[in-house]
């Protein structure tokens, strides 16, 4: 997920990893991820607790209000799970916590700025 985070902050925009504020947001980075490709729908958000495990934070600062955990999520499996995935459980998009070092694509986010 660093390296994730390090392509969103190095386009021309600087932008972060997506943070998700609502269930209509986390449906639209979906519908993203999804149009993408369908065979991959996976991605990786900016929601992480690698500063203190169980205390989950959006890399942006964005405040962690809204939770769109699967069933049995966060599990910090094998001690090893500080990132947040996106993916398809049962139909739903819903979050998981994963190791950090798994390859998977990844949704940037970036304010607009007018000129």
């Amino acid at each position: 997920m660093q390296d994730a985070e390090e392509f969103c902050n190095n386009h021309i925009h600087s932008g972060h990893l997506a943070s998700v504020s609502s269930i209509i947001h986390n449906n639209f980075i979906f519908n993203v991820v999804r149009a993408v490709d369908e065979s991959k729908m996976k991605a990786w958000i900016g929601l992480n607790d690698i500063s203190q495990e169980g205390n989950f934070t959006w890399i942006d600062g964005t405040d962690y209000t809204y939770r769109r955990w699967a069933g049995g999520q966060p599990d910090d499996y094998q001690s090893n799970e500080d990132c947040v995935q996106l993916d398809y459980f049962t139909g739903t998009p819903y979050w998981n916590d994963l190791s950090c070092d798994t390859n998977l694509g990844l949704v940037c986010a970036y304010k607009l700025h007018c000129v």
